[in-house]
């Protein structure tokens, strides 16, 4: 069992930021999914349990819900 790497089935945006570091066992790792914005987060020593917890990573995605959905 490899990363999960596949966009989601139709869907009209996503945005991706993944991870590379977490090790073994490797399904725990993040990679690259064809998505509108593909960002490896390894830099901010991240792992699979952390990386939704992480400023930059939360900031960007408020950022890009909010250039997406109107208000």
């Amino acid at each position: 069992m490899g990363a999960e790497n596949r966009r989601p089935l139709l869907s009209a945006f996503h945005c991706n930021q993944y991870q590379r570091n977490t090790g073994f066992p490797s399904y725990l790792n993040g990679g690259p999914s064809g998505g509108d914005d593909d960002i490896d987060r390894s830099y901010r020593g991240v792992v699979h349990g952390t990386i939704d917890d992480d400023p930059i990573v939360v900031e960007f995605l408020r950022m890009r819900f909010e250039q997406k959905i109107p208000r």
